[in-house]
């Protein structure tokens, strides 16, 4: 019985996800947000670039290299899934699911901007 109220928790919980989805849902503060922490990194690297919004221009050695920072990009579908995964599990205390998840989505988001600044590192490299 655990199990399948479970399932039904987790599908409920997905509903917004599968919405956000179809109605192409963005929220473009969040991408500029990722974008200039990618480029403060960028910046104590001493790159010459550009930020306009979530777009960052590179020019490094002659090359000119535009990166978006699209909704995509930024997790919010790693993060919205490990929260509902959490959330619907059962017979856990309220109080260790919010610990945990203070801790996860953390990780989540600071992998996923790791993510973004490596790509980005290696584009320019190669």
């Amino acid at each position: 019985m655990d199990a399948i109220f479970f399932l039904v928790k987790l599908n409920l919980l997905a509903v917004p996800l599968y919405a956000a989805i179809y109605f192409n849902f963005s929220y473009p503060p969040f991408q500029t947000f990722v974008a200039s922490l990618s480029a403060g990194f960028f910046q104590t690297l001493g790159y010459d670039f550009a930020q306009n919004e979530n777009v960052l221009t590179f020019f490094e050695n002659e090359k000119f290299l535009r990166i978006e920072v699209s909704w995509d990009s930024t997790g919010w579908k790693a993060v919205y899934a490990l929260a509902a995964l959490v959330i619907a599990t059962p017979a856990i205390l309220w109080k260790r699911k919010f610990q945990f998840l203070a801790f996860a989505l953390t990780a989540i988001f600071l992998v996923n901007l790791l993510r973004i600044i490596s790509t980005v590192y290696f584009s320019l490299a190669f």
